[in-house]
């Protein structure tokens, strides 16, 4: 295939081996110290003895060598093989009639060797056997008494290596072509995936605008089944993918320090609106002592509870679903938590039970046909848990309910105080600034922007131009260093992850420059990871902003500079350095949703509190606490409006959306084919771009999303398809969203 998946097959070959290697070195030692003990046992003559010893001297050294030096050696290997046959050999011929027990060794070397290393080895261990067992039929007295005996032992080891050597090929050749069928699948499941997911999404979302219109009730009744059957559709089509990728073994663990109480109130949120709809019950119990920071696969974890839960509303027509969150074991650090999801539904039949998590199966075909589904949501589930080493049990009644318990082990995690950093970190910014707001200064600001992204200089140009500044904008890094060398500025802006070409390097070229002046210099990225931000700052950048960039912080920017600009030139400002938080700080920020001793219980039911009803389960108890909603919108309006002021005009939004999905589209494209090729370093390049320019557009779930793939590299690369996967889903819904915001602005405008 291609040159880097050749290198990752190759270091795999390699490690199996090494581990080939160390397994059989272990089996010499072992094996030959048997024979030792036997030959002591039942033999007179010392000979064989002594030659045993020596051997297995051998064989400990060979150990050791595999130890201190595990790369692949094949002249080790043959060097062994050699040695085994020989020591074989020359314990027939000196053996007299005990050389019997000695024939089989020459076919378990044949065969082992083979199947370890492959054909070549089983051909040389094949002819030097015939060779080491020939001469033992002349030089062994016993052999010549006994040569009807001799020959059919040599006959033997004439005929069935070369019958298992076909057989061997017939293997080696099945399994090829079943590796090669099943990248073949990969392949196609990962390059189609996007296309099928892509016009299903825009079925969905022209369906959404249609509904907007004008319609009678039977074109609404028909829009409605249509829009129902494309989201159908689409949870159908990640149901295979997701076990598929699960199958080949492709699931990556994380590492994600997460808020037990937060992932609970995610799950609350998803499934409120459906519950209100069947007017059923989902309540949540939280045992108090699972209100915590753990580390572990929270992702996988959100999927397996929400195919779950998603499944016991599917299936309750009546009552409603209770999930209970509790601590089983607690170690110093780790604890067993339980989560039981129990439903008043239909129930399963005790002849199904066992059934339950088998892939593509459901309790009966009636099942299938009433409710619809894979019958894959337990199966994914089940093989989730046991990957992050859990356990999955259910107990079902039929017309009475059915129970499924997650045992899952997990890692305790302190609560995650906000590093102290020079960095600007704008996610959590303010979106809105008043236009009034902006100073004017008695000397415009010169300002040089360049940044490959079309959607970026179009914002930062725009908010610039507000702020009075004159602002030159270019594309790429040689076409920055061109205006620097023919123009003045007063603030430079390079985009980090440029072309050719990255924003530092044009810094540090700048500064190289034996006539050029210190120039205050503004890095952006959307790599927000300490080793990029203290790689700007030592080279001397003036500051690192995280996109998106909101406005109100490049004012205060702006405003910095104008207030020392007018009483002296442009020189490097020292950084100021931002306070850490504090421990206190950090503890107030952390949301608690009750006191100590309480039980919580979350009722969607309920009429008050973001949860729709927190409350203790104690009868006495009296503190409600609240928990602030964590979840974010793919497309924020509040941004939405802050470019829409920005801009002065609706028109400046509906352009931004149409430049955005444009080049994101080939972006992605181009994204999903370097994510196929496993060019990390293309994969890096373009992921950096979608994040910055998505983070630009208020988009800060698929900001997030494509991040991740900043920290990918070649050993990766079984994780790289699922991720792009995840962001390749998460742009299509957030697109989706955009067309709906910029099909309502060109209504507006054609009202006006």
């Amino acid at each position: 295939m291609r040159d880097s998946v050749r290198q990752l097959k190759q270091k795999v070959t390699e490690i199996k081996s090494i581990s080939y290697e160390t397994e059989q070195a272990l089996i010499r030692v072992v094996f030959v110290s048997f024979i030792t003990l036997y030959l002591l046992v039942n033999h007179s003559s010392y000979e064989p003895v002594l030659l045993c010893l020596i051997y297995l001297c051998f064989g400990f050294l060979m150990l050791y060598n595999i130890l201190q030096n595990p790369q692949k050696n094949e002249k080790r290997q043959w060097t062994a093989m050699v040695m085994d046959i020989t020591a074989t050999s020359l314990e027939q011929m000196i053996s007299g009639a005990m050389a019997g027990v000695f024939i089989g060794i020459y076919l378990w070397l044949i065969i082992g060797y083979g199947l370890r290393y492959g054909t070549k080895f089983f051909k040389g261990c094949y002819v030097f056997s015939l060779i080491g067992f020939s001469l033992t039929l002349y030089l062994n007295p016993y052999w010549n008494q006994h040569q009807h005996l001799a020959y059919g032992f040599l006959l033997t080891l004439l005929l069935i290596p070369p019958h298992a050597l076909r057989l061997l090929v017939s293997l080696e050749k099945a399994t090829k072509e079943a590796g090669q069928a099943s990248e073949a699948k990969t392949n196609f499941l990962s390059n189609i995936s996007h296309e099928m997911r892509t016009p299903l999404n825009g079925i969905i979302g022209a369906s959404e605008l249609m509904a907007q219109t004008k319609l009678d009730h039977k074109q609404s009744e028909l829009l409605n089944m249509v829009g129902a059957s494309a989201s159908s559709l689409k949870k159908l089509i990640n149901d295979v993918l997701d076990i598929s990728k699960i199958e080949k073994g492709k699931v990556e663990l994380e590492d994600i320090t997460f808020y037990m109480p937060d992932l609970i109130q995610r799950l609350q949120l998803m499934f409120q609106i459906e519950v209100e709809r069947k007017q059923l019950w989902l309540r949540f119990h939280l045992d108090p002592l699972v209100e915590r920071h753990y580390t572990g696969s929270m992702h996988h974890l959100e999927q397996v509870l929400t195919n779950l839960i998603a499944n016991a509303i599917k299936f309750t027509q009546h009552g409603g679903v209770d999930v209970v969150v509790s601590v089983i074991q607690s170690h110093a650090e780790t604890s067993k938590l339980s989560f039981r999801i129990r439903d008043t539904g239909i129930g399963i039949k005790n002849d199904a039970l066992p059934l339950i998590f088998d892939s593509f199966t459901q309790a009966d075909s009636s099942i299938t046909r009433r409710y619809g589904g894979t019958g894959l949501g337990t199966s994914i589930a089940k093989q989730l848990i046991e990957v992050m080493g859990g356990k999955i049990n259910v107990t079902s009644q039929e017309n009475v309910g059915t129970t499924f318990v997650v045992s899952l082990p997990l890692a305790h995690a302190a609560a995650p105080a906000k590093p102290a950093t020079n960095e600007i970190n704008l996610d959590n910014a303010s979106n809105v600034v008043p236009l009034s707001s902006h100073t004017k200064f008695r000397k415009k600001i010169r300002v040089l922007i360049a940044d490959d992204n079309v959607v970026n200089r179009l914002i930062l140009n725009e908010t610039l131009q507000r702020m009075h500044c004159v602002v030159k904008a270019v594309d790429n890094g040689d076409a920055a260093l061109d205006a620097l060398e023919h123009h003045q500025f007063d603030l430079m802006i390079l985009d980090y992850n440029m072309p050719e070409m990255n924003g530092l390097e044009v810094f540090n070229i700048h500064h190289a420059l034996p006539d050029s002046k210190p120039l205050r210099t503004v890095i952006l990225t959307a790599d927000a990871t300490k080793t990029t931000q203290d790689r700007c700052l030592r080279a001397g950048v003036y500051q690192v902003l995280t996109k998106p960039v909101v406005s109100r912080q490049i004012q205060s920017l702006i405003e910095a500079i104008a207030s020392t600009i007018e009483t002296e030139q442009v020189a490097p400002v020292r950084r100021q350095k931002s306070k850490p938080e504090t421990a206190e700080q950090a503890a107030a920020s952390t949301p608690i949703l009750s006191t100590p001793q309480d039980e919580i219980i979350v009722d969607s039911r309920a009429p008050n509190s973001p949860m729709r009803g927190i409350k203790p389960a104690s009868a006495d108890a009296e503190k409600i606490s609240s928990i602030t909603p964590v979840t974010e919108p793919l497309l924020d309006d509040d941004r939405m409006t802050h470019l829409q002021k920005l801009g002065g005009s609706e028109a400046f939004v509906h352009k931004l959306i149409t430049e955005f999905i444009e080049s994101t589209d080939d972006l992605l494209r181009a994204l999903g084919t370097a994510s196929l090729d496993l060019n990390f370093e293309q994969v890096h390049k373009l992921a950096h771009e979608l994040a910055g320019e998505s983070a630009n557009m208020g988009l800060i779930p698929l900001s997030k999303l494509s991040r991740r793939l900043l920290g990918l590299s070649m050993q990766d690369a079984q994780t790289i398809s699922g991720l792009y996967q995840a962001v390749a889903d998460c742009y299509e819904e957030t697109r989706a969203q955009l067309q709906q915001y910029r099909s309502k602005l060109s209504s507006k405008r054609s009202h006006k």
